[in-house]
């Protein structure tokens, strides 16, 4: 299985500088809930006061396991509050118990679809974030598609973390 990984760039609308250290960390926490959720790797990251830069592995969706009961409930609460949860697994309760596969898969598929996908990874992570922030929205995005990540070493890792401008 080959590897693909994708670089992303995107900007605060206006070029503004409006993220400071909790808007940043915001945006990390709600990166790292999405990528255990959808099942992608992020490689390396910077966040700085107005853009952000992604390297993301893409995994081959093609070979991707069939998303089950178990693992969905256990993905969803990387993103979702209890509630939320709760109200997917008592959906797949009533499905279970009519005795109805078709509509349990069908609960399953709407989730299994997103995974591995990196235009849902970041349509979320730009939507999630603009939601619950009053810094402010992303005005453009590019991408690049890499067949090898370029070798990062510790000290690359460690400091790309999160970066002022």
């Amino acid at each position: 299985m080959s590897k693909r990984y994708r670089a992303w760039h995107s900007r605060i609308v206006d070029r503004r500088f409006i993220l400071g250290d909790e808007e940043r960390e915001h945006f990390v926490v709600l990166m790292r809930k999405l990528e255990a959720f959808l099942g992608l790797r992020v490689v390396t990251y910077v966040v700085m006061s107005n853009h952000f830069h992604l390297l993301v592995e893409e995994p081959d969706r093609a070979e991707l396991p069939a998303l089950d009961r178990e693992t969905l409930l256990q993905r969803l609460g990387y993103l979702y509050d209890r509630s939320a949860v709760d109200t997917v697994r008592d959906e797949l309760d009533r499905a279970a118990a009519r005795g109805d596969l078709q509509w349990e898969q069908q609960i399953i598929e709407r989730y299994e679809r997103r995974m591995g996908d990196i235009s849902i990874f970041m349509k979320e992570l730009k939507q999630r974030y603009e939601s619950r922030s009053s810094a402010g929205g992303f005005a453009t995005s590019s991408t690049a598609e890499c067949l090898a990540a370029p070798p990062l070493s510790r000290m690359s890792l460690r400091t790309t973390a999160s970066a002022s401008v």
